[in-house]
Parts: C-alpha cells; sequence; structure tokens
C-alpha cells in the first residue's frame, strides 16, 4: 500500500526507518524519514488499522511542525557528523566545523520566528551543551595548530589580531622544536657509525705525518657537520638572530600566511607535500598535524575490514602479513584498485 501512495503522490519510494538505541543520528533519521513521507504515513494510518483495537495513532498538525523543525536544528549535527567520520577529514577541520555548527543554531533560534517553544528549547539546549563540550577546543593548541595549517582557513577563526599573533608564535614554537628533535634523531641514528669510524682511523692518524688534519677534541665529525650545523642553528636563541637577521621559521610562517586561502577542492595534504621543498620544517608539522584524524571512527573502519582479511580457513597469518592486507583493503580506492565487493 505505501508504494502505491507513494507513487501516487510522488514521493520517494522510501521505507520508514526503525530506531537503534546504540546510535544518537538514528532518531534523527527516523524523523526525516516520517516527515518526508507524511502523506504516506497519514493516508495509511487513516485507511488501515496499524494498532489493536481500540487505539488510535493520531499525529496531529503541531506534532508534525514540531518533527520538521526538529530535523532542521539537527541537520547541521548531522552533517558535521558525516564530515567527521570521513576517511579523509582531519584534525583542521574541527574548528571550522564548530563555529558552523554553532553559528546555524543562533541563525535557527533568531530568524525561525514561528519556531515552536519545546524546539526553541532544544536549540538553547544543544548551544549549552556546545559551550560545554565543544567551545574549549579553540583553546587547545593541536586544534588552533591544526587550523592554523589548514591552506583554507588559516587563521580565519583567531577572532582577533593579538589572538592570531599568539597563534604565529606557538606554530613557529613548534616549528622549531620539530626541527630540532629530527635534526638529534639524525646525529643519534648515524652518531655510532661516525664514533667508530672515527676510533678505527686514530692508529693510521698517529702513524702519519706531521702536517695531516688532526680534528679537534670535542669537534663533531666531517660527515655530520651540516646537520650539526642546522642543530646548533635551530637550538640557538631567537633574540640572538633577530639580532643579525630576521628569524628563518618566522619569515616562513609569513609567506605561508601571505600566500591567498587555497579553493576546496584542493586536498590539504597535497598542498603541504608540494610545499615541502619550500618549507620543509613547516611542511613537516603541517603534515603530522593534519594527518591526525579527528575522531575514532577511521580506525574502528579498519578492524571492521579486519573481518575481510581474517577468516575461519585464514586465522593463521603472520601479524605483519595482516597489517599490509588490512592496508590494502582499506586503501584500495586511494590506490587506484578496484573496490572490494561482498557477494
Amino acid at each position: 500500500m505505501m508504494r502505491e501512495r507513494q507513487a501516487e503522490t510522488g514521493r520517494p519510494e522510501h521505507i520508514l526507518i526503525q530506531d537503534m538505541t546504540t546510535r544518537w543520528n538514528s532518531t534523527y533519521e527516523v524523523v526525516k524519514r516520517l516527515v518526508e513521507q507524511r502523506q504516506v504515513v497519514e493516508y495509511v494510518m487513516s485507511t488501515t488499522p496499524v494498532l489493536p483495537e481500540g487505539r488510535v495513532l493520531d499525529i496531529g498538525a503541531t506534532e508534525w511542525l514540531a518533527l520538521s523543525q526538529m530535523v532542521g536544528i539537527l541537520q547541521p549535527f548531522e552533517e558535521t557528523t558525516h564530515v567527521l567520520r570521513n576517511y579523509n577529514a582531519s584534525l583542521g577541520h574541527v574548528l571550522p566545523l564548530v563555529n558552523a555548527l554553532r553559528q546555524c543554531l543562533e541563525a535557527s533560534i533568531r530568524e525561525e520566528a514561528d519556531l515552536l517553544p519545546k524546539c526553541r528549547a532544544l536549540a538553547d539546549r544543544l548551544l549549552t551543551g556546545m559551550d560545554t563540550c565543544l567551545s574549549p577546543l579553540r583553546r587547545e593548541k593541536v586544534y588552533q595548530m591544526a587550523c592554523l595549517c589548514d591552506p583554507h582557513v588559516k587563521g580565519s577563526l583567531a577572532g582577533s589580531a593579538a589572538a592570531l599573533n599568539s597563534w604565529k608564535m606557538e606554530l613557529c614554537r613548534q616549528v622549531r622544536r620539530a626541527a630540532s628533535n629530527q635534526a638529534q634523531a639524525f646525529l643519534r641514528a648515524h652518531g655510532n657509525q661516525s664514533d667508530a669510524e672515527e676510533e678505527s682511523s686514530q692508529g693510521s692518524s698517529s702513524s702519519s705525518t706531521s702536517g695531516a688534519y688532526t680534528q679537534r677534541p670535542g669537534s663533531v665529525p666531517a660527515a655530520n657537520y651540516l646537520a650539526s650545523a642546522l642543530a646548533m642553528a635551530v637550538s640557538s636563541s631567537v633574540e640572538a638572530r633577530e639580532e643579525e637577521e630576521p628569524d628563518p621559521t618566522l619569515t616562513m610562517v609569513r609567506e605561508y600566511m601571505a600566500e591567498p586561502l587555497q579553493p576546496l577542492t584542493l586536498d590539504s595534504l597535497h598542498y603541504w607535500a608540494r610545499k615541502a621543498d619550500i618549507w620543509p620544517a613547516l611542511s613537516t608539522l603541517a603534515l603530522d598535524l593534519l594527518s591526525i584524524p579527528p575522531t575514532s571512527v577511521q580506525s574502528e573502519h579498519v578492524f571492521f575490514h579486519m573481518g575481510d582479511v581474517l577468516r575461519l580457513r585464514r586465522s593463521r597469518l603472520d601479524p605483519e602479513t595482516v597489517e599490509r592486507l588490512t592496508f590494502i583493503r582499506f586503501n584500495l580506492s586511494t590506490l587506484g584498485l578496484p573496490q572490494h565487493s561482498k557477494n
């Protein structure tokens, strides 16, 4: 009967959805589908006894209006959830989405003059919940830096010139710290090899001519001179560098901020990969920040897809093999391979 009525009224041929207590947005989907199929539902309710005898299911005009307004209020939350659970979502999306979510709620309260009291109360409670749970994210440095490294947004959400300058200074500090850590890791990785080479050459150098080069005690091996020089430059004080010449890290950040905002069609990771040769330290930090998933959905999907790899008849795979197969399975589209389909 529903199919016939849907064809007559031009409604989409969708079935009604049942609620699931484990998913917050299932209630939203139930109500949204109910509002979509209002004409069909009202017709079926008026012609077919869907409840035991003596019970009447009657949804009045006020209830339908309340359901419709509730869908409009909750729709931004559904869209935000969909964006954040996407495979290419990044930490840089969090603050822009929270800002858009708040603006949508405030617009619903301000512009909807006929908003029912119960729906207005719902929007007010959601705003209060955002102030408690989501607004503090704006003060977290990791979210600030991820937003600043997003070439689509940069410092647009800083709020003031003083706050934007504080974000820039924090970004410079993190770039210097990351570069220093990389240089120190390089020295640690190659230090043992250089020490062994130095010890093996001490015997021959002691018997060489008096005019041969003698390394001064405490000096850095020549093979690691460049890495050592970079580490020393990074670890030197900012004040000393600024007296002689502009801070290269600050110059790097200023050059990045001076570029125009990038179109939304450009992937942020691709943008920073292309900038690796121009701003190497800043690019490394930005890639690290923007590679952080904003939710646990991506990792949950990985565990879900492991069921396609580990099966009852294939349960003795080596852990490294499982990891590689799961990576391939999860990145089929990225690798340009045909999509897997379950029969």
